[in-house]
């Protein structure tokens, strides 16, 4: 839900293919027509989870940019969906918003809240909850119930209408055409309502419009919000991205002009002037005369500094160029070879390529090969030329290189900001930037458009950057927020699409999170109780892709990649809690055996899911403690049970004793292992215990304490 401020603001995302078995049809006859951002999502809890980690949205919230937009996302988090859901916005009064929220009635509900009276409207009921008694603020949400679909709204008036209309509804053209090609993850904005965007100083020009609608599609992490999609736009609207519609995307050459200390950059592809003339008299709605000096432009690039701007104009032939600026200053001044015109009383420049140039003071000129840099004073034509000839521009900003990796290399127009850990506190007026960054962090934004067949392809990352310290020291790989603390459960598993590793951990309210290395929720899943034990990786087709085998207190499970169950492997268990789960793999050929306790009985599953009945060890005489554990000694198997009893019994594959032993012993929480080809295990009274194969026991005492934990290294007790 959080993410849809971020992206709104942002702008358009796309997606080539259209989703198979999206179900939102039901779902979007009841958008409100008078939405301006829509939210769309496959699970409305996980976008929950993943926005409250992003440092982007983080602040977005913090630094209000809406009046109520701190308490409407608290609002929003008293909402839970498990399922796919959509969540529009609107405007009302003067910076605030009300939300409309629509799902499944199945796969959704509030929490935390108190009903607070219901009414009849139009032959429905709707319900008002508040908070419990003894919070800071009232906070009342309205919902009904509409053919199995729920919605809830911070405003009445959203739920009213949508009951009295909801055979009425109907969405636009564009956004219809946008909601069978876009991602079932995406967010739509009307871009032809302007106040919102004029909020954030990334969009340059609040008093145009950018197009229609647009689409996109997120990718949130902690420290990273990505954005891929694409506009529509037309004709018949005013809108700045007609300017290039006739214009070829190229690769800008402005970043290697553009001084490295720059704040904000921002760089037009312009291959067709004249086009660019006559979509400019259509958006600022008055006629402009057909010139002919600079019709060989073919790239413009702003870049911003101690808050003035400096301009670049790179052109394909500069003859024009030069009789222009000698004949409003015939008498220029130089510096370091170069010359520098003064050109306060021409204002054909800026108002050639308005309204891209609205921002830019020309007062000062100097022609550097093909390009003209302008600016409002020579210093900071000083400054341009010195950075070009010293190479500190930004093209080598590691900064930039890196937003740049993610983005397409040809472009129409590309916008980049950046703000370091030294940015003075009053020069941070961005909402998704924090007033205040730590001297090794930095924060860079960088959209892109690329123009298409009726429409602008769209690419906008949000990052946040931190300064690598020294080799070998420690530092956090990232900081996440949980709704509920870490149960026991937290590993390391492999992810076999890149050979890296994830992490794995559940919550103590049972959901169970696979995270990946950059911090970013890939997925949740609810778990009927806690995981017991270790989870393990599998691969039950053999096809190189792992699956994650456990046990939690009543139910054994395989899960996909994707957080998915995989059949048959969903059974449930009546009774005394199950036990850890042992995965054995006694030939390394995949053919596993699933063994895990319940009481005093063995279960032993095959790789299909059966059960073995081969074993004959279903039953011990006391109930079986910690994990089952499989040994290779000279190629015989020993499987190894713990009972609460105290017995260590060694079975072999088919489950008869292998090895024999009579005493009994008072078993520490640690698993056995193998050392020096025995079964090695400590007591409670600190000793160590290795049984040969044989059967022959001995003991040395380690003089630890009862809550000690070993491991094995290097075959070496630790």
């Amino acid at each position: 839900m959080k993410a849809l401020f971020i992206s709104l603001i942002s702008i358009f995302l796309f997606s080539c293919k259209q989703d198979p078995g999206v179900q939102n049809d039901s779902l979007s006859k009841y958008i409100p027509d008078a939405s301006s951002y829509i939210v769309r999502t496959s699970n409305f809890d996980l976008l929950k989870t993943q926005l409250k980690n992003n440092s982007s949205f983080k602040s977005f919230i913090e630094k209000a940019s809406f009046k109520n937009s701190k308490s409407l996302f608290e609002d929003l988090n008293k909402i839970s969906s498990k399922g796919p859901a959509i969540v529009c916005l609107r405007e009302i009064g003067k910076n605030s918003i009300d939300f409309i929220f629509i799902s499944s009635l199945d796969q959704s509900g509030v929490s935390n809240l108190v009903l607070k009276s219901s009414k009849s409207y139009d032959n429905n009921i709707i319900k008002t909850y508040s908070l419990p008694a003894g919070a800071e603020a009232e906070s009342l949400l309205h919902a009904t119930e509409i053919n199995s679909t729920l919605l809830i709204s911070s405003s009445l008036l959203m739920i009213e209408n949508a009951l009295r209309l909801q055979d009425q509804n109907k969405l636009p053209k564009d956004l219809a055409a946008l909601f069978k090609t876009s991602k079932e993850d995406a967010i739509f904005a009307r871009l032809d309502q302007h106040a919102w965007l004029a909020k954030n100083g990334f969009i340059s020009f609040p008093t145009y419009h950018f197009g229609a609608w647009s689409a996109l599609h997120y990718n949130i992490e902690p420290e990273q919000l990505s954005l891929n999609g694409f506009n529509t736009y037309s004709d018949s609207l005013p809108a700045i991205l007609n300017l290039f519609k006739d214009s070829q995307a190229a690769v800008l050459k402005s970043p290697g002009f553009v001084p490295q200390n720059t704040q904000q950059t921002k760089i037009y592809a312009l291959s067709n002037y004249e086009d660019f003339r006559l979509q400019q008299s259509k958006l600022l709605d008055k006629s402009t005369e057909t010139d002919t000096l600079f019709k060989h432009i073919e790239e413009l690039a702003l870049s911003k500094s101690n808050n003035r701007f400096t301009g670049f104009f790179h052109f394909t032939e500069t003859s024009n160029i030069q009789s222009y600026l000698t004949k409003n200053d015939p008498n220029p001044s130089e510096f370091r070879a170069a010359v520098v015109y003064d050109l306060q009383a021409s204002k054909l420049l800026k108002e050639s390529f308005r309204p891209l140039t609205d921002s830019l003071q020309i007062n000062y000129a100097s022609l550097l090969g093909q390009t003209l840099i302008v600016a409002q004073n020579p210093a900071d034509i000083q400054t341009a030329i010195s950075s070009i000839e010293t190479g500190a521009t930004l093209s080598k900003d590691p900064y930039y290189s890196k937003s740049q990796s993610e983005l397409a290399t040809q472009s129409s127009i590309l916008f980049y900001e950046s703000f370091l850990g030294n940015t003075p506190k009053n020069n941070i007026t961005d909402y998704f930037i924090p007033n205040t960054l730590k001297k090794n962090e930095a924060y860079t934004k960088s959209s892109q458009w690329v123009v298409g067949d009726g429409f602008f392809h769209q690419h906008t990352n949000l990052s946040k950057h931190t300064v690598k310290e020294e080799k070998f020291s420690l530092r956090p790989l990232f900081n996440l927020e949980l709704d509920a603390p870490i149960g026991q459960t937290i590993q390391w598993v492999k992810n076999h699409l890149n050979q890296e590793y994830d992490i794995l951990l559940q919550d103590k309210n049972h959901y169970l999170y696979l995270i990946n290395n950059k911090g970013k929720v890939l997925w949740r899943k609810q778990l009927e109780s806690a995981i017991q034990g270790e989870v393990h990786q599998v691969d039950i087709y053999k096809n190189g892709r792992l699956q994650l085998a456990f046990t939690t207190e009543n139910q054994w499970l395989i899960l996909d990649r994707n957080g998915k169950e995989v059949l048959p492997f969903n059974k449930r268990f009546k009774g005394i809690k199950l036990g850890p789960l042992a995965v054995f793999d006694y030939d390394n050929h995949k053919e596993y055996r699933f063994v895990f306790s319940q009481g005093k009985n063995i279960n032993m599953y095959d790789r299909n899911g059966k059960i073995v009945k081969g074993f004959r060890f279903k039953k011990a005489d006391s109930d079986i403690v910690g994990v089952p554990k499989h040994f290779k000694i000279k190629s015989k198997d020993y499987l190894v049970f713990k009972t609460l009893s105290g017995d260590l019994l060694i079975k072999n594959r088919v489950g008869n004793t292998r090895v024999k032993l009579s005493k009994k012993f008072n078993f520490s929480d640690n698993e056995p292992m193998l050392l020096d080809g025995e079964f090695s295990f400590t007591d409670l009274d600190g000793k160590l215990i290795q049984i040969k194969p044989t059967g022959i026991t001995r003991t040395k005492n380690l003089r630890i304490n009862a809550a000690h934990k070993t491991t094995q290294l290097n075959n070496q007790l630790v």
